[in-house]
């Protein structure tokens, strides 16, 4: 978390990185009995990432919602919209389930909050998807999402130069 991690890029598909990402999460998601819905619009469009990285970033948001809505049954999708006007894959995870208060808001990627709904581990698991995905040029971004739940976005840039804001 302290350092910048070192990038090894190759060329990842829409659907391997929510594949990997899905594969990962799958014995903790079976325990808790969350479901994982995904919906990917171009599942070949690529961006350049570190799989490994990109893999835990995602995994560890999907265990952070996870831990969030912790009731068998609850669901968390994932959605990839790939935008090829200002090439990008933006990737968002979705719960419907706890209400997210909006004072969170400001502190959702905060390594030191204390006040995530799933408990500390949540806030570091975010921290690192956030930091991860930073490294990668991209933004990370939440929002509260009415009557009950929050959206989790990670954009993605196609291009190894840094998003804008």
């Amino acid at each position: 978390m302290l350092d910048t991690p070192r990038l090894r890029r190759r060329e990842l598909s829409a659907r391997a990185v929510v594949d990997q990402a899905a594969i990962t999460t799958a014995v903790q998601r079976r325990l808790s009995g969350v479901q994982l819905t995904t919906r990917i619009d171009d599942p070949e469009f690529q961006v350049p990432a570190d799989p490994a990285l990109i893999t835990q970033a995602l995994a560890g948001a999907i265990d952070a919602l996870s831990a969030f809505v912790d009731e068998p049954g609850a669901a968390i999708t994932v959605t990839v919209h790939c935008v090829k006007t200002r090439p990008a894959m933006i990737i968002e995870l979705a719960q419907r389930v706890v209400s997210v208060e909006p004072e969170l808001m400001g502190q959702f990627f905060d390594v030191g909050s204390t006040v995530h709904p799933g408990g500390a581990s949540t806030a570091v698991l975010l921290a690192a998807a956030a930091r991860i995905v930073r490294a990668h040029g991209g933004r990370a971004d939440v929002r509260r999402d009415d009557p009950v739940g929050c959206t989790v976005t990670f954009v993605l840039p196609q291009s190894m130069a840094r998003l804008d804001a």
